[in-house]
């Protein structure tokens, strides 16, 4: 290493044992991520994770140390998550702290925020309620709006006096008067707090009344369906939107496991509220039909010139005036778009009409004719209703047209090209000639503050609405081809967040990875004999293109070699050999894909291998396909490969169960409800970019939880030019965690860390991951 790399490493060093090193715009945006390869399970930390949350049997308690009845400062405050209840909910046997439960304060010298073990002090001590039962969890309104949001402190009340008063819990850090009182403190009698209205999360009133345990909601981290050691435990902001199911902005970390907040995931402290660009953060959108598009009708002549700025009304309060809290999609004079305005901004009080008298104002240019409108198509402003391309609309995105860039928020003018083309606009939603859908319909905010409502650091989104209804799970997350409305310059400036006027793209902070389900994929085999009877050897293909022709089509996915030509986790293309080779359906069914129980735990989890069973016997036999990189005495096989007469997972535990609740023995649930792909270019159908998953299913009904990518499900197929190294010796690979191809800024201080601070590493590690950093040899 020559001498200005040297001395490029000790200054990384140096900033980074100061805190100056920070992660820019430039630098984490519009850079290609790793995915990881097929025939793998998704991990939490992953880039393509998505955080549901289960709901967890639970009750909030107390070990009365001092058997005096009441919670005091010798007390230890306890979630018990291990109920000893009948079904009628009884108690079966004493009430006692367990292995599993959670302190939420200190037990002597053992500090909140740990999970019991079974040698710990306190394990079999008696458990009481505290007075209010399970009414325990308040917030004071730091900020007097009425509301439970984003900053406001969370308590729990041990004297149900919806007061903070002395032995109340600090749930989260609390600042007072220059005082800060760290989260899982107890109240004292002299701190600033004291006295202070503690109010409902979910009412607002002034006196608790939710039952804290429907507040409570756990990352099934190992997949297992029940409260175990990886798992993450959050107190939720409840909205009563399908926010409720995931892990969101406001959402409290209330337990989070110790070697999770270390290296290499680094997931956020227990006691933590969840902020945007946390990696936690699933970003679900508020709704607000009162949106309206409109235009400033300066000269009061009630039709819109060229020239006069348009604007998203997002405070309608029945007056047809410019507010501060309105969105400028134009140019004002020299008054800037994508800009909120405040109460200072020239243009505010200017009176507000509608576009033509209507909201249906925005289409699409279909630039690759595929009849649908996919992240690649630019998006208009219809200023004058023509549904074509005309002079005065407005370019919510960049287009090129005829070799020519055209930036967003800019006007459409005589001679432009994309003007000369006079090009149909097509409803966003419908495909249609005609604008039919008003805007209101396809806009939502990320509510980054939690204030419920329409305010500064929030930022909105013209989605890409996938159902007439606009109810599906994907309508209702930040996905892949939304169109960024307005974003906060902070937010781009401060937390890498992509700039407005630019489409969601894969790998994107905002991203959410919904599913796409298509109940005509099916699991068949290329019968090449055409005896009609699967033979082992024959290549086992998903279906992905069933157009009613029993035939290996260009974009079937092969699980298994065809020869010694094409390998698994391929696509077919349209120039292979096997195109257009017979399929056959395995034994007559779509139920063939099971999982043997390793650790006989009766659910399935991440641990437990898949298999295709290619005989419908319902046991690992010969030639069945192993889905999954399975281990039986001491052997390693890998995804994608044949039983042979001979292997060891021939041995021991062969039966293969339904994956499925309730996990059956014969294998029932056919391979479609299963699988879902990433539809990364947003054409609605399956295309060379897609992802496909094989889902761990939480519930067959339940849509919202199992329409995303969540921990546990398999990777049948990744792009290959998308797959990341694998060399688990490289540190440039141990270190590169987030999801981001290359070395970032942020993985370089891990390893800074790592070496200074953790000792963890040595200094030729550290200076490896240094020199992938600054691109050097």
């Amino acid at each position: 290493m020559n001498r200005y790399s040297i001395m490029l490493v000790v200054a990384a060093i140096m900033l980074s044992s100061i805190g100056l090193i920070a992660v820019t715009a430039a630098e984490c945006c519009d850079v290609k991520c790793v995915w990881e390869p097929c025939g793998t399970k998704v991990q939490q930390s992953d880039v393509d994770a998505v955080y549901a949350l289960k709901p967890i049997k639970a009750m909030w308690a107390y070990q009365d140390a001092d058997s005096d009845g009441k919670f005091d400062d010798n007390d230890v405050l306890i979630i018990d998550t291990v109920l000893d209840q009948d079904a009628q909910g009884n108690w079966i046997g004493a009430w006692v702290i367990e292995e599993g439960d959670v302190r939420l304060s200190n037990y002597h010298e053992t500090p909140a925020n740990t999970k019991v073990i079974s040698t710990d002090g306190d394990r079999g001590k008696p458990l009481k309620e505290l007075p209010g039962g399970q009414m325990v969890v308040g917030f004071v309104d730091v900020n007097n709006d009425d509301h439970y949001d984003l900053g406001d402190p969370l308590y729990a009340d041990t004297d149900n006096s919806s007061t903070v008063t002395p032995n109340d819990v600090r749930l989260t850090e609390r600042i007072v008067n220059i005082m800060t009182y760290p989260a899982y403190s107890r109240v004292q009698s002299d701190d600033w707090d004291v006295g202070n209205e503690l109010r409902d999360p979910v009412t607002f009133a002034n006196v608790i009344t939710t039952n804290s345990v429907t507040l409570l909601g756990y990352i099934d981290s190992d997949c297992d369906c029940h409260w175990t050691c990886p798992d993450k435990l959050y107190l939720q902001q409840i909205t009563g939107t399908i926010a409720d199911k995931f892990v969101t902005i406001g959402d409290h970390r209330l337990y989070i496991p110790q070697e999770a907040i270390n290296a290499p995931e680094y997931w956020p402290e227990c006691g933590t509220k969840v902020e945007q660009c946390d990696k936690d953060a699933v970003y679900v959108l508020a709704k607000d039909d009162q949106i309206r598009i409109m235009f400033g009708d300066v000269n009061s002549n009630g039709v819109y010139d060229q020239g006069e700025a348009i604007y998203l009304d997002m405070v309608n309060n029945g007056d047809d005036k410019v507010e501060a809290g309105d969105v400028r999609l134009t140019w004002f004079h020299d008054e800037p778009p994508n800009y909120k305005i405040t109460s200072l901004d020239p243009d505010r009080t200017d009176p507000l009409e509608e576009l033509c008298g209507g909201q249906e104002v925005i289409g699409f240019v279909d630039v690759n004719s595929d009849g649908v409108y996919d992240k690649y198509d630019p998006l208009y402003i219809d200023t004058d209703c023509s549904s074509d391309v005309t002079a005065g609309d407005i370019r919510l995105t960049e287009r090129e047209a005829m070799g020519t860039t055209y930036d967003c928020w800019t006007m459409v003018e005589n001679g432009d090209f994309d003007q000369i083309l006079n090009e149909d606009l097509l409803d966003p939603v419908t495909y249609g000639t005609n604008l039919v859908t008003e805007i209101w319909f396809m806009l939502g905010y990320i509510d980054s503050d939690c204030s419920g409502d329409w305010t500064c650091p929030d930022k909105l989104y013209l989605q890409q609405i996938v159902s007439e209804d606009g109810d599906s799970t994907a309508d209702w997350v930040v996905t892949i081809g939304d169109h960024r409305m307005y974003i906060p310059q902070e937010a781009i400036d401060d937390h890498c967040w992509p700039e407005c006027c630019t489409k969601v793209q894969q790998c994107d902070v905002d991203a959410v990875y919904v599913l796409t389900k298509d109940d005509q994929i099916r699991i068949m085999y290329g019968d090449v004999n055409s005896n009609g009877q699967y033979d082992i050897g024959e290549t086992v293909y998903i279906d992905m293109v069933d157009n009613g022709q029993d035939k290996v089509e260009a974009g079937d996915v092969r699980l298994t070699w065809y020869h010694d030509m094409y390998p698994p986790n391929t696509k077919v293309n349209s120039t292979n050999i096997d195109k257009n080779n017979p399929l056959e359906e395995l034994c007559d069914s779509q139920a063939v894909v099971g999982f043997v129980d390793l650790n006989n735990n009766e659910v399935y989890d991440k641990h437990d291998p898949l298999y295709v069973d290619t005989d419908c016997n319902s046991r690992v036999s010969v030639g069945d396909v192993r889905l999954t990189q399975r281990m039986a005495s001491g052997r390693t096989y890998e995804p994608y490969t044949l039983v042979n007469q001979g292997d060891y997972d021939l041995i021991g535990e062969t039966d293969l169960r339904d994956p499925v609740a309730p996990y059956g023995t014969h294998l029932v649930t056919e391979i479609w409800e299963l699988l879902g792909y990433i539809d990364s270019d947003c054409s609605g159908d399956w295309t060379c970019p897609d992802k496909l998953y094989l889902q761990q299913i939480v519930d067959i009904q339940d849509v919202k939880a199992d329409d995303v990518v969540s921990i546990g499900d398999l990777r049948l197929y990744i792009p290959p030019e998308e797959i990341g190294p694998v060399d688990d010796d490289d540190p440039c690979v141990i270190y590169d965690t987030n999801g981001v191809a290359g070395i970032q800024k942020d993985e370089a201080v891990e390893a800074i860390n790592d070496y200074l601070i953790h000792g963890t590493i040595d200094k030729k590690t550290a200076v490896e991951v240094l020199n992938c950093y600054f691109g050097l040899p």
